[in-house]
């Protein structure tokens, strides 16, 4: 049980970060000069990634530290990449703590979701 949780955890952010590591590679191959994609994804894909491990996190019952950890470590590791590269300002670290925040709305909502349901579930068995 609970290898498949650290699985669950890890392996969505490892296929989420190859995603993002190949457009971001495959849009500077294409142009150095255009930060689109690189855009694209600090204020699109990595949001919907934290948001992803939210909700993965509360349907598999796994832990919130080990799902939006991995996804963390995801963001640093993509945010060295960018720094270096002289993509970003070293201020821009701070967003993970919107993504962190981003993540725990995700989970907090399906957790009330699954309550809500799982009372007219078991009326319906009832019935």
């Amino acid at each position: 049980m609970k290898r498949r949780v650290i699985y669950t955890a890890v392996i969505n952010a490892l296929i989420a970060s190859l995603v993002i590591v190949g457009l971001t590679e495959a849009s500077y191959a294409a142009s150095p000069s255009d930060h689109t994609i690189l855009n694209l994804s600090v204020f699109l894909l990595f949001p919907g990634l934290f948001l992803l491990q939210g909700i993965a996190c509360s349907l598999f019952r796994s832990s919130k530290v080990i799902a939006l950890g991995a996804s963390s470590i995801v963001y640093l590791v993509y945010f060295v990449f960018r720094y270096t590269n002289g993509f970003t300002k070293i201020s821009d670290y701070t967003y993970i703590l919107g993504y962190l925040l981003i993540g725990w709305i995700g989970y907090l909502i399906t957790e009330c979701i699954l309550i809500i349901r799982r009372p007219s579930e078991q009326k319906q068995r009832r019935g």
